[in-house]
């Protein structure tokens, strides 16, 4: 473990070398976030065929690699992927496990200041969670801030909401969700200067 810890480490660092860091047209960013927690409360709802509601809450963990271009100075579009891990909660005794992997672009612009870079952040994906199909969407403000040249500290507040269909038709299930959540996350800037 210690071992791996430090090789990870050096090579982090060798490949930060490499890179020079721009939010100019023309550069590249690629990162790596995470829900590390669901800060807020997340409300879900399930409809079906017979009328019947249920409500649970859920906590979600997810890992997003993020590879994006920036299309012009301070603005960058991209592809996030996310793979995840869902455990809802019906009861205290009742509880459901569902992995996640959905892809998306995403847009992303840079607000500078003088020492942090605020931004605005919108974003959608499409994929699958467990035996469903999803559509999601959501945007949020946040806080890059600069590690050096070339990495950056990425901290999001967003809003997220998504949509489940059940890959069963004749089960007639939909499932909504919505709320908000707190996206941390490391990022490598890559290009000229």
């Amino acid at each position: 473990m210690k071992k791996t810890s430090l090789l990870t480490i050096g090579l982090l660092v060798i490949s930060i070398g490499f890179m020079n860091a721009q939010i100019n047209k023309g550069g590249f960013k690629v990162g790596l976030s995470s829900d590390i927690f669901d800060l807020g409360y997340t409300n879900m709802k399930i409809n079906s065929d017979s009328g019947s509601e249920v409500s649970n809450k859920h906590f979600n963990f997810n890992l997003a690699p993020k590879v994006s271009y920036f299309v012009i100075d301070k603005l960058e579009v991209g592809l996030d992927i996310n793979f995840g891990l869902m455990m809802t909660y019906y009861d205290e005794d009742s509880f459901n496990r569902t992995t996640t992997i959905n892809a998306g672009p995403f847009v992303r612009y840079y607000i500078p200041t003088s020492k942090v870079l605020p931004f605005l952040e919108l974003g959608g994906a499409f994929g699958s969670q467990g035996s469903f199909t999803a559509v999601n969407y959501g945007g949020g403000i946040g806080l890059a801030v600069p590690l050096g040249e070339r990495v950056l500290a990425d901290i999001l507040a967003r809003y997220h909401s998504q949509s489940l269909k059940d890959r069963d038709s004749s089960t007639g299930m939909a499932i909504i969700t919505g709320g908000f959540g707190l996206n941390l996350g490391f990022a490598f800037l890559l290009g000229s200067n």
